[in-house]
């Protein structure tokens, strides 16, 4: 068996990137939304300062992401050798093999590198790990890099060079076969895409829990008989709204008030805001489950949810947005791990047979299929569901047409 290919690792070709960028002038004073972007917040119509960390304070934002990850760290991947006959067998020597499949470092399984890069691709809008090499080239780990970070220019050949800030003011700069880059399908990170929403649904998570700490009731107006107050009794209304309230707030909510001097207090109605805020907090979380695009059933929505259509959804959800995801990885794999020359014999792979799991109906009736069309044995058939081999289970024969080839030969 010849050696696996390191040619395309050999050869690092210099790097030239630019010595200057271009910053468009902005201020303090009047910023613009790349100067917030600089600060890592982005703004809202709503007020609210939204940063991935205050994102992920967003209760859909948080169950969105965590469940695209813990997807993606569930799939193993492998790397697989084409065989001459037809098909591929898993190639269990290859340098890349433990990397995507066990291990992506000692501190590190290969799973959870893959969660961590999905995980900064949706917040940050990219997703970096860099590349360990030893001796001649060989992949020996994979280390996650902070994409904050990460500056991406570009070669004077076109190709990507990864520039990297390091302690101080210095920097290190990355060629592309260097850095394994996760970026987000949607092109953008998707806090940025989704800010407005998720900035309204905080605003509106504030305003619930402003509202119970009140004990689910709006405030009012006390009346006084008598004369509107002189300038010089400011101070004495703000002493008596601030004693009203550590009367009645908080632990002490549901207390009797008892007023003096022919005072009066007569509570707000609720608004028809107030009284409706749950159902714009359902739109907002049904609103971010479409950028992230995952089903609102799978992040907590089962208003609509029936066994039928949420076993469908799942699929929808494996479908269309995990496998974009797997597909990302296997190129971003493939660039950095396989050489151009094991290319031609050699691919990455998700093994993604769990994810059939979803429909079992249609699971089911394609194994029968197999199986009647000779192509599976008994025996796979039962692996694929994670059963134990059965004695003579390993004959490739039709289970509805076939029979015992002694009693044909008694009969006859």
């Amino acid at each position: 068996m010849r050696p696996f290919g390191l040619k395309n690792f050999l050869s690092p070709r210099p790097v030239t990137v630019p010595d200057t960028v271009e910053v468009k002038a902005s201020t303090i004073a009047e910023p613009d939304a790349d100067l917030f972007a600089l600060f890592g917040v982005q703004p809202t119509l709503s007020n609210i300062a939204v940063t991935p960390s205050s994102a992920m304070r967003c209760a859909p934002v948080a169950a969105a992401t965590a469940l695209i990850k813990s997807t993606l760290a569930t799939l193993p991947a492998k790397v697989f050798v084409r065989l001459d006959e037809g098909g591929k067998e898993p190639a269990l020597e290859h340098p890349a093999y433990r990397l995507v499949h066990d291990d992506a470092n000692p501190w590190t399984s290969a799973g959870d590198l893959r969660s961590a890069l999905a995980g900064d691709a949706m917040l940050h809008g990219h997703g970096y790990a860099e590349v360990i090499r030893v001796g001649a080239g060989k992949a020996q780990e994979l280390h996650q890099l902070d994409p904050t970070a990460i500056t991406q220019l570009v070669a004077d050949d076109g190709s990507p060079v990864y520039r990297i800030r390091t302690k101080g003011k210095g920097h290190r700069d990355l060629s592309y076969r260097d850095v394994l880059h996760i970026p987000s399908p949607i092109g953008i990170s998707y806090v940025t895409a989704a800010r407005e929403a998720i900035g309204l649904s905080l605003l509106l998570e504030k305003h619930a829990a402003n509202l119970f700490a009140k004990g689910a009731r709006p405030s009012g107006v006390v009346t006084m008989p008598g004369q509107a107050p002189s300038d010089g009794d400011d101070k004495k209304k703000r002493d008596f709204i601030r004693l009203f309230k550590l009367a009645f707030s908080g632990d002490n909510v549901g207390t009797p008030a008892v007023l003096f001097g022919g005072a009066t207090f007569q509570p707000h109605a609720f608004s028809s805001v107030d009284a409706q805020f749950q159902e714009s907090r359902l739109f907002q979380l049904r609103e971010i489950a479409r950028v992230w695009n995952v089903p609102v059933s799978m992040i907590g929505d089962l208003e609509r949810a029936t066994y039928s259509n949420t076993e469908q959804q799942n699929l929808q959800f494996l479908t269309h947005t995990i496998l974009p995801w797997l597909r990302t990885f296997q190129e971003a794999y493939r660039r950095v791990l396989i050489s151009e020359d094991d290319q031609r014999t050699h691919v990455i792979d998700f093994v993604t047979d769990d994810l059939l799991r979803a429909d079992s109906a249609t699971r089911a009736e394609a194994i029968a299929k197999q199986r009647a069309a000779g192509t599976l044995t008994a025996n796979e058939a039962r692996a694929l569901e994670n059963r134990p081999p059965l004695p003579g289970g390993d004959k490739l024969e039709n289970p509805y047409t076939t029979s015992n080839t002694k009693d044909q030969a008694n009969n006859g």
